[in-house]
């Protein structure tokens, strides 16, 4: 491999290497990932108050059903002194009062027995689908980091491999062309190297005049751009 040809196709492995690793970056500072795992985060905190939700309603139920048998023993004793009251009129009447007030609380606590339990089933319903959705950002998540895993080590696999082409590369370019390619690289981030087509550098495209381009082509391989001072490639030269 002539030496020309060397700085191009070091050129072209370094582009291919700046590519891998903005890919690279791209993949570790992804968006994805990142959504998924704050998606769970706030789904647990959603999960939490629902939970906090349900109890305190079981609990509610809990007291309900507690008041409503109490409310029943209250009834039934109330029943038997009226059983027991014999003709006391006055008594009776009383007695009655108090049936019909224990009546009204007791159908008061089944209306809000219904209630609570029909708040009790929307709060497992959402529980339950905020499981779901939980399982499903799980795998989501452990499917993104298994498709980020895998894509750092397809593009590492191939980065390694064209360092051994570039150590290759290296060779057949002069310690003094390699020491101002690598100087130039970091100028011109990475496009330091361009070819004479005609009269006009492939890259600043900047048309040389004709006293450069006879003085240029006339003993020289590779040389520097008068314009903008990369490497400059002559294209007239016999490359076979």
């Amino acid at each position: 491999m002539k030496e020309y040809q060397a700085l191009l196709k070091l050129q072209e492995v370094d582009i291919q290497l700046m590519r891998y690793n903005q890919q690279l970056h791209a993949l570790l500072e992804g968006k994805r990932i990142p959504a998924c795992t704050s998606a769970l985060k706030k789904l647990k905190q959603q999960q939490t108050q629902l939970l906090a939700q349900r109890k305190d309603i079981e609990t509610e139920l809990q007291d309900n059903h507690d008041m409503q048998t109490h409310l029943q023993e209250i009834t039934q004793n109330v029943k038997l002194e009226a059983q027991a009251a014999g003709s006391d009129y006055r008594r009776i009447s009383d007695l009655e009062l108090q049936l019909s007030s224990l009546a009204k609380k007791f159908e008061k606590l089944q209306f809000d027995e219904k209630k609570l339990k029909a708040d009790l089933e929307k709060f497992k319903k959402a529980e339950h689908n905020a499981h779901l959705l939980q399982e499903k950002l799980h795998g989501e998540l452990a499917s993104l980091k298994d498709e980020q895993a895998q894509s750092i080590e397809d593009i590492k696999r191939q980065a390694a491999s064209l360092l051994h082409v570039r150590d290759e590369v290296k060779c057949s370019v002069s310690h003094e062309h390699r020491a101002l390619y690598t100087s130039l690289k970091s100028r011109f981030n990475g496009i330091c190297v361009e070819e004479l087509k005609g009269n006009v550098p492939s890259v600043c495209c900047v048309k040389l005049q004709p006293s450069l381009y006879n003085k240029i082509k006339a003993d020289q391989t590779i040389a520097e751009c008068p314009y903008c001072h990369r490497l400059l490639i002559i294209a007239s030269h016999d490359r076979s």
